[in-house]
């Protein structure tokens, strides 16, 4: 069973991280790019679409795997016994976790029906879809089945801690998808929309690597309680892993934010230098190879002034 819930909250934190990456890093830098330039990101529009629909669809299939293994463990059957109807309808019907799964199931048919609209009104929908899809993950873990003083205190921040893992490190795999797109740009302003996301993409990652600092200390007190229960128990230890595994992703950001991240902004500045020096040695060879009497001086002025208003748009652009 762990297995089955570990792959269904990958697969709804890689559904949310393709609406949050399209709307609240991509979108705003193509809306304000030039159409040549948004042209030649096309195929990570359709790559964006296809992780959303494996995502919805590993999700829905480990839901499912997961609801039947919780009906045959509270029936105390074996799992083909565990689909008779009357299991599975009084699971659905008189618990937690089946109300839970209603509610759902019934979010991924809004997703399924609104997987395709490309409308920016449709986006907003399906981000609040996703986030609500994995928020309600907390119900089904140990914040939902607290009966301590502090449990809505503990739902909201295991919420909140869910959205944030969602948002970072699940945003890796649609940036990564976005960088092997970047990495075929030779245009100056295909490098300006490579740069200005990993910018935006860099951002998202401090807000919400603070986020999860933050969630999972409130969340490990909740669950742990004291240092001695931090290697004296299992959950402890599993703390402990996810711990490491968190200072692994944040060494990942880093590398994003310090390196990746300036060698995108040189290459954005060099291409546009370089483009607009070539304007200006063409702009030259013209001016040698025309005759004399047909080139006059005003003309050698114009076109000077062209180049240089070229450059010094490219460093306006650094």
């Amino acid at each position: 069973m762990s297995l089955v819930r570990a792959i269904h909250l990958a697969s709804c934190m890689l559904l949310l991280s393709g609406f949050v990456f399209r709307l609240l890093v991509a979108r705003p830098v193509f809306t304000n790019a030039k159409k040549d330039a948004r042209l030649a990101f096309d195929p990570l529009d359709r790559r964006l679409r296809n992780l959303a629909a494996w995502s919805l669809a590993v999700s829905f299939v480990s839901g499912c795997f997961w609801f039947w293994l919780v009906a045959a463990r509270m029936s105390g059957t074996n799992l083909i016994s565990a689909l008779h109807p009357e299991i599975l309808g009084t699971l659905l019907a008189r618990t937690q976790f089946g109300r839970l799964w209603e509610v759902r199931f019934a979010i991924i048919a809004g997703l399924v029906a609104l997987l395709f609209v490309r409308e920016q009104w449709g986006q907003f929908v399906k981000l609040l879809f996703a986030a609500a899809l994995l928020a309600a993950l907390s119900l089904a873990g140990h914040a939902g089945a607290s009966i301590a003083e502090g449990r809505l205190i503990h739902l909201v921040n295991d919420a909140f801690h869910l959205i944030a893992a969602g948002a970072w490190p699940a945003g890796l795999a649609p940036f990564a998808l976005f960088l092997a797109q970047a990495l075929q740009a030779d245009q100056p302003d295909e490098m300006q929309i490579a740069a200005s996301v990993t910018r935006r993409f860099s951002f998202l990652s401090l807000v919400t690597v603070g986020t999860l600092a933050i969630t999972g200390a409130v969340n490990g007190y909740f669950l742990v309680g004291t240092l001695h229960a931090l290697v004296a128990t299992v959950y402890g230890r599993l703390l402990l892993l996810k711990i490491a595994l968190f200072a692994a992703m944040v060494v990942i950001g880093a590398f994003n934010l310090l390196w990746l991240k300036p060698q995108i902004l040189v290459a954005a500045k060099s291409t546009a230098l370089g483009e607009s020096s070539k304007l200006l040695r063409s702009l030259r060879r013209a001016e040698r190879t025309l005759p004399r009497n047909h080139c006059d001086h005003s003309s050698r002025r114009a076109g000077n002034h062209a180049a240089r208003r070229s450059l010094r748009n490219a460093h306006r652009r650094q």
